[in-house]
């Protein structure tokens, strides 16, 4: 019979017919099983004899019917024998896990539970090393994060409430099966003991805030060793108080002169009393009043408490003389030159004018009106004089320190003729500028003589009978007197 070229019988020397036709049915039989195997891996894919590929659609691995490995375009899937499937899906841009992995580990990558809406992601490129939280609500900001934190003396997991634009500030919100819950928002914390009429406590700002009417001790507490020794305790009863007492010293916790407890007995509402204990049973009322009675007695009237350590009580506060109390205003009166009190200090300014009778000077003031003695000071001038101007000096005042006036500088006439006093007024002195009396002067007027008139009223005029026409000057030099 023919050989195909290449086979093992064609390798043979003649007349070895039984061992060709041997080799022949083992190359059969290897046909067949190729054949049988692309028959069970087939229609997703099979290698032919010639090396062509047939394609198919999917591949199983397993026992079809239980737990087996199915591969297709669609993604490869892993059924359990109890129906779990492990799956990578890729029919989308993103190869996606679904499934429960048990006892294994992921490292590197990231994991969400979703593309969009309510979801959480680990390890995300917007959140490495945190896992975050999104609500899915319109116009949420930003999820809400737990990350972890290392530096200093603790390591510690920092939880950021997330933010949503229209909502309330970002919180936090630890909840119990008995729907206790804690909520940490931005600028408060608030605390809820449960449903229907349980405690409320709201911590915020500089103030704690409570709907709980009364602090009272509970009997079954067994947290003693947590006690304050110098705290205050708020009983209801005496009842309650001596439970408290019990359940302290059942604890190993002893009650000494040291390490006294303190009460506030709360069922007194009139007359409300602080009392101290030294041995669990005989107590001691803290304050005035004795047994029974109040701290601090009504006075009748606005007044201060205060702690009488020689008494061992408290007591009224007499305001001393100049002191007046109001409601819960205290006043002290004015000084002035006949009684004590406040006083106001006088600026520099006032100290130099000198007129002030209600302030006290300060050294910095004194120092400020010494130098201010010897100032020139300008004029202001009525209609028709003014300067004389040029090269010449303008007409001022000054008053030195023994309290002389002292003018000086060249004025001239600029309005028209004039003869007489009657219309002879040059300017006004100041209060503090003027002598006691009406002073009168002679005066240089164009080199020959003229008299100038200085009033108590401050008033400077001509007070000769002589004719000043446009141009007529007078020197100012001379002009001295004591101020008033």
């Amino acid at each position: 019979m023919p050989q195909q070229p290449g086979s093992p019988a064609a390798k043979m020397p003649p007349g070895e017919d039984a061992l060709i036709r041997r080799i022949q049915e083992l190359e059969r039989a290897q046909r067949e099983d190729r054949a049988a195997a692309a028959a069970t891996v087939a229609p997703w894919a099979a290698r032919t004899d010639d090396g062509a590929v047939a394609a198919g659609t999917q591949a199983i691995f397993g026992d079809p019917g239980a737990s087996r490995v199915e591969l297709d375009s669609a993604g490869l899937r892993k059924y359990a024998t109890d129906g779990t499937t492990v799956q990578v899906d890729l029919t989308g841009e993103v190869a996606a896990f679904s499934g429960l992995i048990t006892g294994s580990e992921i490292v590197g990558g990231s994991l969400r539970t979703g593309d969009t809406g309510q979801r959480v992601e680990i390890g995300t490129p917007d959140g490495p090393g945190e896992v975050l939280f999104y609500s899915g609500m319109a116009g949420e900001v930003s999820p809400a994060r737990m990350r972890a934190i290392t530096g200093g003396t603790f390591g510690r997991v920092r939880f950021i409430g997330g933010e949503i634009t229209g909502k309330r500030t970002p919180e936090i919100r630890l909840d119990t099966n008995d729907d206790s819950h804690i909520y940490f928002l931005s600028d408060h914390v608030w605390i809820n003991e449960g449903t229907g009429s349980g405690a409320t406590l709201r911590i915020g700002g500089d103030t704690i805030d409570t709907n709980i009417p009364t602090l009272e001790r509970a009997a079954s507490t067994s947290w003693t060793d947590w006690y304050l020794t110098r705290r205050i305790n708020v009983v209801a009863n005496s009842t309650e108080r001596a439970a408290f007492i019990a359940d302290y010293t059942d604890n190993g916790r002893t009650i000494t002169a040291a390490s006294p407890l303190f009460f506030w007995k709360a069922d007194e509402a009139a007359g409300s009393q602080l009392q101290s204990t030294v041995d669990g049973t005989t107590f001691a009322t803290i304050g005035g009043g004795g047994s029974g009675g109040p701290l601090f007695a009504d006075p009748g009237s606005d007044k201060i408490a205060f702690w009488d350590d020689s008494a061992g009580a408290f007591a009224a506060l007499t305001p001393s003389t100049g002191l007046t109390l109001t409601g819960t205003d205290l006043t002290v009166r004015s000084a002035s030159d006949t009684q004590t009190g406040i006083v106001e200090l006088a600026t520099s300014a006032e100290t130099i004018t000198g007129t002030d009778t209600t302030r006290a000077v300060t050294p910095a003031g004194v120092k400020a009106a010494i130098t201010a003695i010897g100032a020139s000071t300008g004029v202001s001038y009525s209609a028709g004089w003014a300067d004389y101007g040029g090269a010449f000096s303008p007409a001022t005042w000054y008053k030195d320190k023994d309290g002389w006036i002292r003018l000086s500088g060249l004025l001239k006439r600029t309005g028209a003729t004039i003869t007489g006093a009657a219309s002879g007024t040059i300017f006004t002195l100041p209060v503090g500028a003027r002598p006691a009396g009406n002073e009168t002067f002679v005066m240089n007027k164009e080199s020959s003589a003229a008299f100038c008139q200085v009033g108590s009223d401050g008033i400077v005029q001509v007070a000769a009978f002589l004719t000043w026409s446009p141009g007529s000057y007078m020197y100012l030099g001379g002009c001295q007197f004591k101020a008033a």
